[in-house]
């Protein structure tokens, strides 16, 4: 009798137990299913390859306009490296910008890899594939290949994301410039980007290319490296003669002597000289999870945008 007692009270507690089991089975899969986390509402990850293209020496090489201004809106955001030894700094000055700029708190308390226009490692991307093909396609060559996240606001709000890659000439990169992504009904991008291309100064003549602005330097209240205009404030260029250039003897008046000065110190000064600028300036519609491509002479943008949903832990 007792161990049949003792039988049933086991099977009453196991049925219980299970019971218990298949109520709460649902709501937690139903919370790890369903909840997402309102602070990533309409944002996106961001991937962008710009490739060149080899430049070929021919009679019929299209003629590039030296008519072309060359400057940075005063909106910028800088793609932060979360690897770099002030990127704290950094992602904070960037994490402010967004907030700013979407007027909202929502983005306080992220995850430090999941702030905004922060790059994410390669293992993050997408395009992974594609940027090996261009590699070992011998008549191209990557420049710039990252990824991140951002929330996309409308177009007046979003902020010019400073692109550059390629090899280094002094302050300079080979590519430059920025994009603009933002969202109406649908996704758009807008692409501003100089490729230049630079030779040693020994003084030969520069063939009056524009001489591309100074790079924006981290994005602080105090230090913005612009003026009004958008071209960078550098004074390093401006002549200042001192008591001892004032005896020169040149027998040009005030102004034109002024002018060959000036010339002539910006010629000896700069390590490097521009041979060639081409712009690209182009806007597109877009879809999420669909790879765009744009076109250009001497370069290529591929371009990817995907929803970003993360869901609570």
């Amino acid at each position: 009798m007792r161990l049949k007692i003792q039988r049933a009270l086991h099977q009453l507690t196991y049925s219980f137990a299970m019971l218990s089991l298949l109520t709460v089975l649902p709501a937690a899969a139903q919370k790890n299913e369903g909840v997402k986390d309102t602070r990533y509402e309409d944002w996106f990850q961001v991937e962008i390859i710009v490739f060149a293209r080899n430049q070929i020496n021919s009679p019929d090489a299209e003629k590039w306009s030296k008519n072309v201004a060359l400057a940075y809106p005063p909106n910028l955001q800088l793609l932060v490296d979360p690897n770099a030894p002030a990127a704290q700094e950094n992602l904070n000055a960037a994490v402010s910008t967004a907030i700013n700029a979407a007027q909202s708190t929502s983005q306080t308390g992220l995850p430090a890899m999941e702030q905004p226009f922060v790059m994410l490692s390669s293992n993050q991307r997408h395009l992974n594939a594609e940027a090996l093909q261009i590699k070992r396609n011998r008549g191209k060559r990557v420049l710039f290949h990252e990824a991140w996240r951002q929330p996309m606001l409308d177009k007046d709000s979003s902020p010019a994301i400073v692109i550059s890659g390629g090899d280094t000439f002094d302050k300079n990169k080979e590519l430059e410039g920025f994009v603009t992504i933002w969202l109406s009904r649908y996704l758009h991008i807008g692409t501003n980007l100089w490729f230049t291309s630079f030779e040693a100064n020994y003084g030969q003549e520069t063939e009056h290319w524009p001489y591309p602005p100074e790079p924006p330097k981290p994005f602080t209240p105090n230090n913005t490296n612009l003026d009004s205009g958008g071209l960078s404030n550098n004074s390093q260029w401006n002549l200042s003669l001192d008591e001892s250039d004032k005896d020169i003897g040149l027998n040009f008046d005030a102004q034109s002597s002024q002018n060959y000065f000036q010339d002539y110190t910006n010629l000896t000064k700069q390590p490097y000289v521009v041979s060639r600028v081409v712009t690209m300036q182009q806007r597109r519609r877009m879809r999420s999870t669909e790879l765009h491509y744009l076109d250009h002479p001497l370069m290529g943008i591929l371009i990817q945008i995907d929803k970003f949903e993360p869901v609570l832990p």
